[in-house]
């Protein structure tokens, strides 16, 4: 079969008796032998059995748990061609949908491309996914797991002893607190039933050092456990940030009922192009410890602000963006429905001296309307950087509405960008397309687009 093309998420595919078959460790321009292991009406599903004619890209990957592990997909394909990939996937999105390409830019790289990531969350599991390679396992405590889902299974969690992705400290840590809740004899989270305490650990840090924890419980700690975490919380000197949380649904984590501050710092600080930040526990932060800067940065030198002019922030989070636009004089408006981002940006504002910041909390839809902007008044400039299904055709036609001369759209998800570009390109025609290798090995990508209002 010849390898012709690559979906979005990540999967190349060819044809097979005129019907797709999707193949991951694929690469386009590859010949290879296959095997169907799973089928549909409208697709099929294969793995490679072997390459008969390889990719120049293609190259041996750097983790052991590659193919295993549901992360990194992408590790077959040198940096250099993942590069390539994601600017050619990026355009035949934005071509499906009639966009012009003519300002499409090569993707900005990380660098570093690996041990970017300011987070990991892992799971816990009492049945961790084993290679049938390791034969029949009987000892309950041999199927124990902290880690990350098996690629393409749910709930199936794969222990994980190395990964290339954050900082090395994340793995040992992992490992260290799964043989402390093994010897205090704490019930690990299952995935079948639904039963077990202990179902997650978040890790994150900061170009400036600090480490934080949060402890996911499935149900509320009794007695036991939090006489566990305060004893750990002794034992590992190198967390500077302890919190705990109970989910809301532990099959799907979706979000916590409650997160509940245990010991250390309350908050952990980043530092941007010579502005501070707070983030809260809850916060959202771009997850490239490298790049985010950079993008931050590009954003605000395609603003171009002049002192004076006005900016709305949509879906601000902790304000970082809209911040760094008042460093250079502009009078910022930001909207955001989580009220300790809010908090967060309030706070940012103030820790870098800027008191032309509004931050409102609200949802964007019902906040972002035509009273709102004539409370407020006309923008100058419009950041957009919505959550990754993309925003709304009532706030899209609420820029339209506002005669906002520059909009900049920071997107995580081609396919949900192109979708509301194809909206406000009667008003707008595009000046910039910026991507930016914010998650390397993975097919993902972000995309800053710079639009410009007709003059007519």
């Amino acid at each position: 079969m010849v390898i012709e093309g690559m979906h979005p998420d990540g999967r190349a595919w060819g044809f097979f008796s005129g019907r797709k078959v999707y193949l991951p460790d694929a690469i386009p321009g590859e010949t290879a032998d296959v095997e169907v292991v799973y089928g549909k009406e409208a697709f099929l599903e294969g793995i490679i059995k072997q390459l008969v004619h390889p990719h120049p890209q293609r190259v041996a990957p750097f983790c052991p748990h590659a193919g295993t592990c549901g992360g990194c997909s992408w590790q077959h394909i040198s940096y250099s061609g993942q590069l390539q990939l994601k600017k050619q996937l990026l355009a035949e999105v934005l071509m499906r949908r009639e966009l012009p390409l003519d300002k499409l830019q090569d993707v900005i790289p990380s660098e570093p491309h690996q041990f970017y990531r300011n987070r990991l969350e892992f799971s816990f599991s009492n049945l961790r996914w084993f290679d049938e390679s390791e034969g029949r396992i009987d000892d309950p405590k041999d199927r124990l797991a902290v880690g990350f889902n098996a690629r393409g299974l749910y709930g199936r969690v794969i222990d994980i002893k190395q990964c290339y992705l954050a900082n090395p400290a994340f793995v040992d840590i992992a490992q260290r607190i799964k043989q402390s809740v093994i010897d205090e004899g704490i019930s690990f989270f299952d995935f079948k039933t639904g039963e077990g305490k202990l179902r997650s650990l978040e890790l994150r840090t900061t170009s400036l050092g600090q480490i934080q924890a949060l402890v996911g419980f499935a149900e509320n700690p009794l007695e036991k456990e939090m006489r566990w975490l305060q004893t750990l919380v002794k034992e590992i000197s190198n967390i500077q940030s302890w919190y705990y949380l109970v989910w809301n649904h532990p099959f799907r984590a979706d979000f916590p009922v409650e997160i509940e501050h245990v010991r250390g710092d309350a908050f952990l600080y980043e530092n941007y192009n010579g502005l501070t930040f707070r983030y809260s526990a809850s916060g959202f932060s771009q997850a490239n410890l490298f790049l985010a800067p950079i993008l931050f940065q590009f954003v605000s030198n395609q603003a171009a602000v002049e002192p004076g002019m006005h900016v709305y922030d949509l879906y601000c989070g902790n304000g970082v963006i809209g911040i760094h636009l008042a460093a250079r004089g502009a009078i910022v408006t930001g909207i955001e429905a989580h009220a300790a981002a809010i908090d967060d940006a309030r706070e940012n504002a103030r820790i870098n001296g800027l008191n032309q910041c509004e931050f409102i909390q609200g949802d964007v839809l019902s906040t972002f309307n035509p009273d709102f902007i004539q409370t407020h008044g006309k923008p100058d400039i419009l950041i957009l950087d919505p959550p990754r299904s993309g925003t709304l055709k009532e706030i899209l036609k609420n820029i339209i509405y506002s005669g906002v001369p520059l909009v900049i759209y920071v997107s995580c998800n081609p396919m949900a960008l192109a979708r509301d570009l194809q909206m406000l390109m009667p008003y707008y025609f595009i000046d910039a397309i910026q991507p930016f290798d914010m998650f390397p090995h993975t097919p993902h990508i972000e995309t800053v687009v710079v639009l410009k209002k007709f003059s007519h």
